[in-house]
């Protein structure tokens, strides 16, 4: 094989290979290890088929440039609507609330650093996911009770501890068991709105036996927001990221991604800088239709490998 044929091989293939692989995350989503994986990091993942369609179109070769643009295709497609947003998420002039969500991670060394973060949010209600019995210590002190005087705390010394801080009196809370891990489930009256509030943290799909509980613990908080009628928010870290098929179920059950509806779906909040992997991200606020987001940004994080979501709502016809 002479030196042109071998170079067209070598890029068809490498196109073909991609392609194969958009394919199976296609038809298969959240079935497999590797495409979970690669459905995590989806934007990383499948941009150099956008390098080998631009060296496949100079060097004018059709097959490499037809596998690699069915590539292109689907990366756009999956993209693109992330980053669109939602007309109707615009700010309207009415009372709004500010809900935070962060994990904060057991193992922080530095926590109060990042609990001085999240107390100046001037957040009306705050999740807390990976909270050990350090950060229940701190939780319970003067200042966080000075601003959070309500709250449902479970401290744990695994990476499941969870916890919910409020300005207002919460009406009621209950842990619920999330296949194994405890999820809280509570409402908060908000700005005079009684709003229900889950806050969540699923395993990492990391090998076979913890991908099954994360799709069947996806599958359960599915059904769980499908029960429930009036304002609902669905926060927390969900190892998951908008390309993967239990966070889509999570919209079709009637909840909006709010990074989602404002166009900023590629925003991260893992790893923070404390590990070597592409930022992607797994955190997520879901709001019922009868929320409107207003504006969300990311947090500092100091310590933790999460990065806090920051969200602004108000209620829709206020």
């Amino acid at each position: 094989m002479n030196q042109p044929r071998r170079r067209r091989f070598v890029l068809a293939t490498l196109a073909g290979a991609f392609l194969a692989l958009a394919i199976t995350c296609l038809v298969a989503p959240d079935f497999a290890l590797p495409v979970i994986w690669a459905r995590s990091a989806l934007l990383w993942v499948f941009l150099p088929a956008w390098g080998l369609l631009g060296l496949a179109l100079l060097r004018r070769d059709r097959v490499a440039a037809t596998l690699a643009g069915a590539v292109v295709l689907c990366h756009v497609g999956w993209v693109l609507p992330t980053v669109i947003p939602d007309v109707s998420a615009q700010a309207p002039a009415a009372p709004r609330m500010r809900v935070v969500a962060a994990n904060v991670l057991y193992v922080n060394e530095t926590p109060e650093v990042l609990l001085e973060e999240l107390l100046a949010t001037d957040a009306d209600v705050v999740i807390l996911e990976e909270v050990s019995p350090r950060w229940v210590a701190l939780l319970d002190g003067d200042a966080a009770r000075a601003v959070f005087p309500y709250r449902d705390v479970l401290g744990r010394d695994d990476a499941f501890g969870i916890a919910l801080l409020s300005r207002h009196p919460i009406d009621r809370s209950e842990l619920v068991d999330l296949v194994g891990v405890p999820m809280l489930d509570a409402t908060v009256r908000v700005a005079g709105t009684e709003l229900r509030v889950f806050g969540v943290h699923t395993l990492p799909p990391v090998d076979r036996a913890y991908a099954d509980v994360w799709r069947d613990q996806l599958a359960l908080l599915r059904d769980r927001v499908r029960a429930v009628d009036g304002p609902l928010v669905v926060a927390g870290d969900f190892n998951a990221t908008l390309f993967h098929d239990g966070i889509r179920d999570l919209q079709r059950a009637g909840v909006a991604d709010v990074s989602d509806a404002l166009g900023r779906g590629l925003a991260s909040t893992w790893p923070n800088g404390v590990f070597p992997a592409p930022p992607v991200a797994l955190d997520h606020v879901f709001v019922s239709p009868e929320l409107r987001p207003v504006r969300i940004h990311e947090g500092v994080g100091a310590g933790s490998d999460h990065r806090p979501l920051i969200v602004d709502l108000a209620p829709r016809g206020a």
